[in-house]
């Protein structure tokens, strides 16, 4: 048990490294001595001294130590370490490290009942997700950590996620939905100061969505005036700047656009927001190109290009600091092994724990190997499952206008067949009124036809049969008897008024096919059709679009749509959704 710790302290350790400096290291021997609520108030003080490398360090420790069958105390103190953690690799801007402890905060937080705090992870989730621009999951993380908040009165993340919750939903196009969080967040208003200005900021987003720019303009410039008033960090004042920038730019108004985007980059360099000022350079790079000052646009560039290459440099230099790093934790682990194995055989811990460790990394090179073959097949699939949706959706399409034309030609079949049979109906008529005796025996001949033919499907003439055919194809093509699961060939024969071994003779002889087959391509085609109507059946499960076609078991429905089609019908419905 406590070599595990050791072995998940040290990969903690190591995921650190990013943001630790070589010349910061700590005494882990005296800080294996510290209990919980030290290690979190030392990570604590450091954190508010603004020496976040040190603090990463005492939370790394406690968080490493977490275990099920510690106190309920000392568990949520290392859920707030997970947090704190998290936080810091955020302001670093390292998302997919601060994803991760968020997501452990998250996870000992709903397995320990602590509702605030998984309110707070939502909330934090939801951020991130925004930043990699997945607004769909980021607002159902916002709507969970919504939820927790209300049920356990943290008034606080309500307030932190409303503010957030209207400009994520304009970013999806769910205007709808931020009206009705922008009227939730007004409730907050005289609470922090901070919500005057996203009540201002997110109305301007809502008037933008909907196109109204004259009033998204107003509500821009009061949340600039409100950032400057209530002295907001920079980054909202800058943030305004560059949205009415964006604005007047779709506006088609240059001169506008370029006056804020040099509001927009003096503002980001006076202030070091080296993010926000390389956007500036490269959309006035964009905006001089266009109107054709190619020296100011060339001055910019020069600019633009010098501020990526120092931020590259950074990057270069942090890299470095990081492999000295790993060097030293790799000399001190030793001594971090000696904190958690008491009376054991050190050197042969060290040994297993390092083929362990090299195990571990091995594996994760083969899973980052197999990662990368399964994204390429995944890719190459979804290119496939699209060339079968589009190949099916034109033989749906060519077969829909194949059948209207064949239904016409059987209506004028029938009715050419109608004015035969009527004008040899006269000719016999002259004929026989010549010859009585004839005439009696052609009429016992035909009632003996009649009769032969009512019961031997063998002898059907062609005349009945296509008049079957066309009631048929009429039953299928004009009415919706087939959406019912307990369409059979009986009520078929029954709705046509004929006998089901004509029906079944009729459907084997003129499609090579049993009547269950028969039915099931009518349905399956339907259950395409309304897969590719997202207007009226996107929000349909599978399981209701089966059923609305005529399947009970959603399982058989699958397994005949595949068989038809080639894939299943949630690729079908999600290829059609994104088209």
């Amino acid at each position: 048990m406590k070599s595990r710790r050791l072995f998940i302290c040290f990969l903690l350790l190591i995921w650190v490294t990013p943001y630790l400096n070589a010349g910061d290291m700590l005494d882990y021997e005296a800080l294996s001595r510290l209990s919980a609520t030290e290690l979190i108030k030392y990570g604590d003080s450091y954190y508010h001294q603004n020496h976040p490398d040190t603090a990463i360090g005492y939370y790394i420790i406690l968080a490493g130590k977490y275990n099920s069958n510690m106190a309920k105390s000392d568990i949520y103190l290392c859920a707030l370490a997970c947090r704190s953690i998290a936080n810091i690799y955020y302001q670093k801007e390292s998302y997919s490290q601060a994803f991760k402890f968020y997501m452990k905060t998250l996870k000992i937080s709903e397995e320990n009942g602590f509702g605030k705090l998984a309110a707070e992870s939502y909330k934090n989730i939801g951020n991130v997700y925004a930043v990699f621009k997945d607004y769909q999951q980021g607002i159902e993380c916002y709507e969970k950590g919504l939820e927790y908040a209300e049920k356990y009165q943290d008034t606080i993340v309500e307030m932190k996620i409303l503010m957030n919750l209207p400009a994520i939903c304009c970013l999806d196009n769910r205007i709808s939905n931020a009206r009705q969080y922008y009227e939730r967040m007004l409730k907050f208003i005289g609470k922090d100061k901070s919500v005057e200005y996203f009540s201002y900021l997110n109305k301007a987003l809502i008037f933008t969505a909907e196109k109204h720019y004259p009033n998204a303009i107003s509500y821009y410039e009061k949340a600039a005036l409100c950032a400057k008033k209530i002295k907001l960090d920079p980054v909202y004042t800058g943030s305004v700047c560059g949205e009415m920038a964006k604005l007047y730019r779709k506006m088609g108004q240059k001169d506008s656009a370029l006056h804020y985007f040099q509001i927009y980059t003096n503002y980001s360099e006076e202030n070091k927001l080296m993010y926000m000022l390389v956007e500036g350079l490269q959309a006035l790079v964009k905006i001089y190109s266009e109107t054709g000052n190619y020296q100011q646009a060339l001055y910019y560039k020069d600019r633009y290009m010098a501020v990526s290459d120092s931020l590259f440099n950074t990057n270069e230099f942090n890299r470095m600091k990081n492999s000295q790093f790993v060097y030293e934790m790799d000399k001190n682990y030793q001594k971090i092994a000696s904190l958690t194995k008491e009376g054991e055989d050190k050197e042969q811990k060290i040994k297993t724990q390092y083929w362990i460790l090299t195990g571990v990394v091995t594996g994760m090179l083969i899973f980052f190997v197999m990662l990368v073959i399964v994204y390429i097949e995944k890719r190459k699939l979804k290119s496939a499952y699209k060339d079968i949706y589009n190949r099916n959706a034109e033989l749906l399409l060519s077969e829909q206008k194949n059948r209207n034309q064949r239904i016409e030609y059987a209506g004028k079949l029938v009715e050419e067949r109608e004015r035969y049979a009527l004008l040899e109906q006269k000719f016999n008529e002259i004929q026989l009124k010549d010859d009585s005796s004839i005439k009696v025996v052609a009429e016992e001949e035909k009632k003996e036809e009649q009769e032969t033919k009512l019961y031997s499907t063998d002898k059907l003439s062609d005349e009945q049969k296509e008049r079957i055919l066309l009631a048929i194809t009429d039953i299928m093509e004009n009415t919706q008897e087939f959406y019912d699961c307990a369409f059979s060939l009986e009520r078929l024969a029954e709705l046509i008024e004929s006998n089901s071994r004509y029906v079944s003779v009729v459907i084997n002889e003129t499609y090579n096919q049993n009547f269950r087959t028969f039915v099931s391509e009518y349905r399956i085609k339907e259950a395409q059709l309304r897969l590719m109507n997202t207007a009226q059946y996107g929000n349909y499960t599978i399981k209701a679009i089966a059923e609305s076609v005529g399947y009970k078991s959603p399982t058989n429905f699958i397994s005949a749509f595949k068989n038809m089609t080639g894939i299943t019908p949630s690729i079908y419905q999600k290829i059609a959704k994104g088209r």
